[in-house]
């Protein structure tokens, strides 16, 4: 993507996570800026964190992921998508960064093509597990 990337990472702590998140980003900026001579920031935000709830909604959130780069018609197929995770479960090449999951196990009742429900709130999950997250009856280790 030309404005942001995405990424879903299983991480030990969010605190850790999101000090490295920073540093990568600041120093690809850096490098980024003395390489074409621009200055400023490149992205606007703070990245975004959401707990998954369970291998289902990863693997529709990892599918949503893959299919960013069709919705912003940089490709046809996600597997054109050369930082995308697409061509590795398809088989058409390996990445040793990509430490799989089973896509077979996505929950039927997630809209792949409903951005609001990938973006909002806490969490990825069922009406209970977000209800939970705003109630703050879920531990999640920082």
């Amino acid at each position: 993507m030309n404005t942001h990337f995405h990424l879903a990472v299983g991480v030990e702590s969010v605190e850790r996570f999101s000090r490295a998140t920073q540093a990568l980003k600041w120093e690809y900026t850096s490098q980024f800026n003395k390489k074409y001579k621009h200055h400023g920031p490149l992205w606007r935000e703070r990245f975004k964190s959401l707990l998954i709830e369970n291998e289902g909604y990863l693997a529709a959130r990892g599918q949503y992921i893959e299919q960013n780069p069709c919705k912003a018609k940089l490709v046809d197929r996600a597997e054109g998508w050369p930082y995308s995770s697409a061509g590795h479960y398809l088989g058409l090449r390996k990445d040793a960064l990509i430490d799989g999951y089973d896509r077979s196990k996505q929950v039927d009742d997630v809209d792949l093509e409903d951005n609001a429900f990938f973006v909002r709130g806490m969490g990825i999950g069922s009406d209970w597990f977000k209800f939970q997250l705003r109630k703050g009856k879920l531990c999640v280790h920082q």
